[in-house]
């Protein structure tokens, strides 16, 4: 009997269970990662679906545990009892299982004998052999592990490459996929992992690609396309995260399994590679564990310190190292070197009488193959091992520009004073010039175009590494104005104004400066470059904020600017010199009226200054926060130095004061941090400036009056309950100390059977029992974006890896949302189909576009896969989904016969008659659905919108409850990610979460102003303080309207939310709406009138002012305001464009006076026609405006 407990368990649905189709991987979960950020107001999505499967080719026979099966029920009993596939998936059934079961229902010809096992809580799988350490959700355990990613026990699995025979040093580790063409040899065999890495050095990228400091090619659209300082959480498209300047100091790797872990190397040569995706800097002092899998054990010379069996450091070296090194004072000592000698002394003693007089250690290269440490035992300084060894041993055939000291054991070496190696970077930084990486013999020239000899070697690299941040040459030639970067011509190198150095975009913004006056770092460093950079609001702000032009700054020539104004009013800062903008603010400090708060010096509490004391040349206060101008003065753009010490002329910081100022003369509630009111008073001294460095202020449009009032509302449709939404439930999972939890590498255990046996569920990166293997892959990243969004188009994307012969090995698919999915990026793994791969075949990547409203062919794409010596094959592809249905590539020669489907006949591919029907499987996909192709024995089906599951016969919430009105277009989601979730993608005009919200509508008139044959329209988006923004500048939207003869009113829906509206249109420029909060559905009737006209600065500004430099001129804009009272906005049709406040202020923001119209750099207009959307990536509306004597939709 079968009965459905109304008891929430959690659903256990495995994919692949199939082992026919698959023998290797099978038994599949999934879990959806997806990173969400808000940008300028723009959501930006990356998502990720990670398998985890049984992936070992053991082949075990499963002792069931019959308590485990409730009961046995074959396909026709199923059905005598009503039971639905929506019970078994309540019931944990495999999908395999379930859409069997879906076939036998409607085709009802299907074996009614097959049994279906009802398991018994908490097992689950077709025969009830598996279960959870705890009874959980899957996605509880996800979460668990992103909760506990930081926890970890002895059981953690360093992971090994096993695709390379590689004889290296250690037996504490193995070869790791990273360590394959990062620069150095890590096999010290034959180098094998080295050998063909010149291949990928010497690759040439397209003209739309940038080159990434390893030599692979990304579009040139994902080069910092997430560069931002508060962003970690991403996944750089360079295997190396060259395209993006950031730091992942902050990503604890050891639990995670997005890309962000998984396919990146270390960035800096000087980094030790954890074999997780986490990296440090080897300069760090290795008696400390740095990987949480233990993985630098090898390194680290406290590991293993008491085994004898241990030979990697002598011991004389540890001995050495009890004398010297501080880390073993203490208790320390007892714990590590009592076994040697009674204390440092002793040691000292012990080291002169029976140790050499030198030894190498470790016994084993640290770097490069060849370059050993070595240390002196009479040494009297201390060694944090890495810092300091005393000499380096090295093949003085790889560094022939070396000079040796001496040789030690048959090997050359020179003492680290001689070059001045007191570092382990500067070492690093040495030896990094002995690497060769094709080796050149003719002393002139370097044997390839793409190469560059560096000076005084023999030794060549790729030009593209020149003045990339990391030195390959000895002496650092290839990062010097010598390397001559400029003459590479790369237009995506960013060129130092006054000197020349063209630097890789990896070094923009990098916290680094490279260019002389630290141009490269202005949005690093909150100094911009030019007025075009510069916010309104940091004029004359009494900080410098933009690198100076022939001496002028936004400091200069400030008389005439009010340092009271919306943006430095009760900012917390002191923007006017006496502080006046923040007089009789709210304050946790009780002030009387004109009063500063004040660490007095007599009293040592806070106290109060009357305002007629600030800036009177006597200090009343401790830190000189009443005489703020000095520091200042003194040092104008070093915005920590504001602290002023007592009865001194030194600056310093606030933190820096204990140390650097005269103690005596500071008192304790600055230095001691116990005392009761120390918080208050390092707040109020904190405020200094805020360290002197003021927050950015973005554009606010609140300081003038909203208009038009908005007429009646759009009919908006009743808003739809929440709840026809669901969202999968899930426990939590509270701390669990069992350590089976944790058993597999990156993965989940499970138990098996009767014994319940451990068993793995590996993500695609690994395989093996424990996950302990690392999987060949190519790791792919695709953004889509589409040629027309005004038709509504839901996209279905198939990927397949396939080799020559037509097999596919892997595939992969996703449902593309116009309009709503253009700013996502999707990654996957695609895995070949043995291991390791077959290296004698080229393999190619095809990607399919079908509609999935018409289910019909649309268009294809065609990738090969690129050195196929690499472990790990990082592909970044952007497409572009053409407009109509494109069939030139799928009828040419390049697209294998095999590989199309009778979905594909409507291209009628003239040489391909008859031969879109010659796959001999036999699909077994849904009759309502397309059957793409086959992976081995199983069909690739691609589902209409009705229905999912792997053959498309299950019914989606799409069937079964569509609530997207409007004609809006019901999109269920992946149904590896849920099966109870929906997206409605809505018609032009219609948006919100159900499409139940109207565009707003806008209904232009003219007033005593001629209309104009046609139009510009610029909406401007303000973003909010809090909103994540590569530019505080506001967004901007231009449309281009034209007007018929004798028409007096235009009308336009506008869909993306604005608060300003500007008409342009004869070079003039009308001011017509301005709203304080956006408004959806509403309708503004508005007129263009001479009173809406932005005047230009040339009407307003006499003639003296209009001479200044544009810098300087900007400091005279509030006079506009001021002299012309009726003015309500004026533009210098240079950078900005200004509002008229009521307290008659300039309030002004960037507006770009000569934008190219090409659409983003997309313009398919022809004969010079300008381009138009309505939004600069996910545009509803295109349009081409043409030249003179041309007409035409192009």
């Amino acid at each position: 009997m079968v009965s459905n407990s109304n008891t929430w368990r959690p659903f256990y649905n495995l994919y692949n269970t199939d082992t026919k189709t698959n023998d290797f991987d099978h038994d599949c979960f999934h879990s959806p990662i997806t990173e969400t950020n808000h940008i300028d107001d723009v959501e930006y999505i990356v998502e990720q679906i990670v398998e985890y499967c049984i992936r070992t080719s053991l082949k075990e026979i499963i002792d069931v545990n019959e308590k485990s099966i409730s009961s046995k029920l074959t396909f026709d009993e199923l059905k005598k009892n009503n039971i639905t596939s929506t019970d078994l998936m309540q019931w944990s059934s495999p999908i395999d299982l379930i859409e069997r079961y879906e076939y036998f229902l409607q085709i009802n010809t299907s074996s009614s004998a097959e049994v279906f096992y009802n398991c018994t809580p908490p097992w689950f799988g077709s025969i009830c052999q598996y279960r959870f350490v705890l009874n959980q959700s899957f996605s509880s355990f996800i979460q668990m592990r992103i909760d506990e990613r930081e926890f970890f026990d002895n059981k953690t699995t360093v992971t090994c490459y096993i695709h390379m025979k590689c004889s290296n040093h250690s037996f504490l580790t193995c070869l790791d996929w990273r360590e394959i063409c990062d620069g150095k040899v890590n096999c010290f065999d034959d180098g094998e992992d080295e050998k063909y890495c010149a291949e990928l050095e010497l690759n040439q990228c397209e003209e739309n690609e940038y080159q990434c400091r390893n030599g692979m090619c990304v579009n040139i659209d994902f080069v910092s396309d997430e560069n931002l300082s508060w962003h970690t959480d991403f996944s750089p498209e360079c295997l190396d995260g060259s395209d993006e300047s950031y730091s992942r100091s902050l990503i604890e790797c050891g639990r995670d399994s997005s890309f962000i872990c998984e396919d990146v190397l270390c960035k800096q040569y000087t980094d030790f590679n954890c074999g997780n995706g986490n990296c440090y800097d080897v300069s760090e002092r290795p008696a400390f564990v740095h990987c949480t899998n233990y993985r630098d054990k090898e390194i680290n010379y406290v590991f293993d310190w008491n085994n004898p069996m241990d030979t990697r450091y002598p011991l004389c070296f540890k001995i050495v190292m009890c004398v010297s090194y501080p880390f073993f004072w203490g208790d320390d000592f007892d714990k590590y070197c009592k076994n040697f000698c009674n204390n440092q002394e002793e040691c000292q003693i012990h080291t002169v009488k029976n140790c050499p007089s030198a030894f190498i250690a470790p016994t084993f290269p640290i770097w490069d193959g060849h370059v050993r440490f070595g240390y002196f035992s009479n040494s009297t300084s201390i060694k944090y091992f890495g810092y300091e060894p005393d000499f380096v041993c090295y093949n003085k055939d790889l560094c022939p520009f070396l000079i040796p000291t001496f040789t030690f054991d048959n090997y050359t070496c020179l003492h680290t004073e001689q070059l001045n190696l007191t570092l382990m970077d500067n070492i690093y930084k040495t030896f990094r010039g002995c690497i060769q990486l094709f080796q050149n013999t003719n002393d002139i020239t370097c044997f390839n175009p793409t190469a560059v000899r560096c000076l005084g070697t023999n030794k060549c690299i790729p030009k593209h590494r020149i003045m990339d941040g990391f030195p390959d040459c000895y002496n650092a030639f290839d990062e010097s104005i010598a390397a001559n970067s400029c003459a590479l011509n790369d237009k995506h190198r960013f060129q130092c104004p006054d000197e020349q150095k063209c630097l890789s975009p990896a070094l923009v913004n990098d916290g680094w400066k490279d260019c002389i006056n630290g141009i490269d770092e202005t949005t690093a460093s909150d100094v911009v470059a030019t007025i075009h950079h510069l916010l309104f609001s940091s004029f004359c702000n009494g900080v410098v904020e933009i690198v100076p032009i022939e001496n002028e700054t936004d400091e200069n020539d400030c008389e005439e600017w009010p340092c009271i104004n919306q943006y430095t009013l009760c900012n917390g800062q002191w923007n006017c010199p006496k502080g006046d903008d923040e007089i009789n603010c709210s304050s946790s400090f009780q002030c009387p009226a004109n009063h500063h708060p004040c660490l007095s010096p007599k009293s040592r509490k806070m106290d109060c200054l009357h305002i007629n004391r600030i800036e009177d040349g006597n200090i009343d206060c401790l830190g000189s926060t009443d005489e703020r101008s000095y520091c200042r003065l003194q040092h104008p753009i070093e915005f920590l130095k504001r602290y002023r010490c007592w009865n001194d002329t030194t600056c310093t910081s606030i933190t820096d004061a204990c140390d650097r100022c005269d103690k005596s003369n500071e008192f304790d509630q600055i230095c001691d941090k116990t005392t009761d009111k120390y918080r208050d008073i390092k707040n109020y001294l904190d405020n200094i400036d805020s360290f002197g460095k003021t927050r950015k202020q973005p554009f606010c449009h609140k300081s003038s009056l909203s208009f038009p009032p908005a007429q009646s509302p759009l009919p908006v449709h009743k808003q739809i309950q929440n709840d026809m939404i669901k969202t999968e439930k899930m426990s939590t999972v509270k701390q669990n100390n069992d350590s089976r939890l944790w058993l597999c590498n990156k993965g989940f255990v499970i138990l098996v059977g009767k014994n319940e046996t451990e068993q793995c569920l590996c993500p695609e990166t690994y395989y093996g029992d424990l996950c302990q293997y690392q999987n060949q892959r190519v790791s792919l990243t695709i953004r889509l974006r589409q040629e027309n969004l005004k038709n509504i188009n839901v996209i279905g994307i198939i990927i397949r890896l396939v080799d020559y012969t037509g097999f596919v090995h892997s595939y992969e698919q996703m449902t593309y949302k116009s309009i709503i999915s253009c700013n996502w990026k999707y990654n996957m793994h695609l895995l070949y189909q043995n291991r390791p791969k077959d290296m004698t075949k080229n393999y190619t990547i095809y990607i399919d576009a079908y509609d999935k409203v018409k289910l019909a062919y649309h268009t294809s794409w065609i990738f090969p896969v690129q050195f196929l010596f690499m472990p790990v094959n990082r592909m970044s592809l952007q497409l572009i989904i053409p407009a109509q249905q494109d069939c030139y590539l799928l009828c040419s020669d390049k697209y294998l016969k095999s590989l199309t489907n009778d979905n594909m006949q409507s291209c009628r591919c003239l040489n391909w008659v008859n031969s879109f029907s010659t796959i001999q499987h036999k699909c077994d996909c849904s009759s309502d659905s397309m059957c793409i192709g086959f992976k081995g024995n199983r069909s690739i089906c691609l589902c209409s919108l009705n229905k999912t599951g792997p053959r498309c016969y299950l019914n989606s919430l799409c069937q079964m409850n569509n609530t997207c009105i409007n004609n809006g277009i019901c999109v269920p989601h992946d149904y590896r990610q849920s099966s109870i979730n929906f997206t409605c993608v809505c018609p032009d005009g219609f948006s919100g979460e159900f499409c139940e919200k109207t565009d707003v509508r806008i209904d232009i008139s003219f007033s005593n102003v001629e209309a104009p044959q046609s139009l510009f329209v610029h909406f401007i988006n303000v973003l909010s303080s809090n909103d994540r923004s590569k530019t505080l500048d506001p967004a901007r939207i231009t449309m281009f309207k034209k007007i018929l003869f004798n028409q007096k009113t235009i009308s336009f829906n506008m869909p993306q939310s604005f608060h300003l509206v500007f008409v342009e249109f004869d070079h003039m420029y009308y001011f017509i709406i301005l709203q304080h909060e956006h408004r959806s559905s509403v309708v503004f009737s508005t007129q263009i009138s001479q009173s809406q006209r932005c005047r230009y600065i040339q009407e307003v500004l006499d003639k003296d002012k209009l001479g200044y430099s544009p810098l300087r001129r900007v400091k005279y804009y509030h006079d506009i305001c001021q002299n012309h009272s009726d003015l309500t906005c004026f533009h210098d049709n240079y950078t900005f464009m200004c509002l008229c406040t009521e307290q008659r202020q300039a309030n002004c923001f960037h507006f770009n006076f000569t934008m190219t119209y090409d659409c983003k750099g997309r313009n398919d207009c022809q004969h010079d026609g300008q381009c138009f959307q309505d939004d600069p990536h996910c545009a509803k509306q295109k349009m081409c405006v043409c030249q003179e004597c041309f007409y035409g939709d192009k």
